[in-house]
């Protein structure tokens, strides 16, 4: 079987920490969209199989007919890792040799194990330029120290759960754009 992996290209700019961060939302996202059974390009997986369905494995995951996803036990989805990363992209995908990676790939090409078949195919590993983009906006990381961090975050108590409600990361890690604007417009309030 083939190693099971993407590479996405991501801005220049994103370094570091940063891009290790994108990455791990990257995979959630990834994550998120198919278990809505949505592929790499947002289009529905195609339906299961009348004889998966029928099937002792199906019933015992109590999966739905209705709900198409790669989740019989999770591990799939839970193997799914950061392989790399470098200026300019991250490689995500699975470890070669794995069984989660040849689950993938048959996922991938709709081979489960035999002749790849596009029509049954369900290839998630990926994500659109949009859905990325998305993303980086969402969750662009301004490196601060983690002391003007700390700092930022000692006005008030309404400030702090008002950044806190919003934050992903460890604080300390970095400050997000939607952060930044909140304790801006905070301080606009209070007159600093």
């Amino acid at each position: 079987m083939a190693w099971t992996r993407e590479r996405i290209e991501i801005p220049d700019d994103i370094v570091g920490e940063n891009r290790e961060l994108l990455a791990q939302e990257v995979l959630q996202f990834i994550r998120d969209r198919t278990d809505t059974g949505k592929d790499k390009n947002n289009v529905k997986f195609p339906k299961y199989s009348r004889s998966y369905i029928n099937s002792l494995d199906f019933r015992n995951a109590g999966k739905k007919a209705g709900n198409v996803n790669i989740k019989l036990s999770g591990d799939t989805m839970a193997a799914m890792d950061v392989i790399s990363h470098k200026k300019g992209s991250i490689l995500i995908g699975y470890e070669n040799g794995t069984r989660e990676n040849n689950v993938a790939e048959g996922n991938i090409t709709g081979s489960y194990g035999r002749n790849p078949n596009p029509g049954k195919a369900r290839d998630f590993l990926g994500i659109s330029k949009g859905d990325l983009s998305n993303i980086i906006k969402r969750e662009k990381i301004l490196d601060l120290p983690k002391e003007v961090v700390q700092e930022i975050l000692l006005f008030t108590p309404e400030l702090i759960k008002a950044v806190l409600s919003g934050i992903k990361k460890t604080i300390g890690v970095g400050v997000t754009l939607e952060e930044i604007r909140i304790l801006e417009n905070k301080n606009r309030k209070l007159g600093l």
